[in-house]
């Protein structure tokens, strides 16, 4: 009985700490990361899943990447706190670049606070493609080398700077609009060549990411507010407890002592 008494006790120790630091600054968030960190170190096995469905403000996902970003040697490093962006779900993306990358980019100044999500693929550099080299067969080694064909030799053309010179053919331009699927209101509008299928998709996947973050920060939101609406309701039934204590005591002192009725003059007349 004990036990489970210091467990329940040791759990809801550790989801207040986490919930009132979980967002709001880069330490904030970092701090966060490393109670969750410390706590499913702490707690029984069972004991730190179940806290994290139930007692806390956010999803299993987003301490997992908490966790992520607590663990970033760089992400992590006090120093850095000035530079980075105050959004878990850009420290996350950042979280999956090494700590040396990351130092290199900070240096650069390509890591700032005002960081987005989408702006971090810009960062990599671009994956290199290695061609295999073709074996050649025996055959192939042996046989004999192609004959050179001679080389024609052309005579440079000569250039009348008198000439009109042809203008060159401009480029069709489109006009298109990206709208997201719950506004109304276009978010992309310009006029440029049309964009490429890959282009439209990463933009509408960095459209549902940070959908889905601003979904997590008004779950934490309307938690906090429910939470806060609990104790406004306690507070307001111990001052009408409290009103009604007084009032049955003003009553319980009226009763003890009853108001005298006051002395009236009497009019003389001469």
């Amino acid at each position: 009985m004990n036990e489970q008494r210091e467990l329940h006790d040791s759990v809801v120790a550790w989801a207040s700490r986490i919930n009132e630091s979980w967002q709001g600054t880069v330490r904030n968030i970092v701090k966060t990361g490393k109670a969750l960190i410390d706590a499913k170190a702490d707690l029984p096995h069972g004991a730190f899943t179940e806290m994290v469905e139930t007692d806390l403000l956010f999803s299993t996902r987003t301490a997992q990447r908490l966790m992520a970003i607590a663990e970033h040697p760089s992400l992590s490093n006090p120093t850095h706190v000035s530079v980075l962006p105050a959004s878990w779900g850009t420290l996350y993306e950042l979280s999956k670049i090494d700590g040396c990358t990351v130092e290199k980019l900070i240096q650069a100044g390509r890591i700032y606070p005002e960081l987005e999500r989408k702006d971090i693929s810009a960062l990599l550099p671009p994956p290199k493609t290695k061609a295999k080299a073709k074996k050649a067969t025996p055959s192939a080694r042996r046989a004999d080398p192609a004959p050179v064909e001679p080389v024609t030799v052309v005579e440079p053309k000569a250039v009348d700077i008198n000439e009109p010179v042809e203008e060159a053919p401009e480029v069709e331009h489109v006009e298109y609009t990206l709208i997201r699927p719950d506004v109304s209101t276009p978010i992309v509008h310009v006029d440029s060549p049309a964009p490429s299928d890959d282009i439209l998709v990463d933009h509408l996947r960095n459209e549902l990411a940070a959908a889905a973050e601003e979904n997590e920060q008004l779950k934490a939101v309307i938690s906090d507010l429910k939470a806060k609406a609990v104790v406004a309701e306690n507070e307001i039934a111990g001052l009408m407890a409290c009103r009604a204590r007084l009032e049955d005591r003003v009553r319980e002192l009226e009763a003890e002592h009853p108001a005298e009725p006051a002395d009236v003059p009497v009019d003389t007349w001469d």
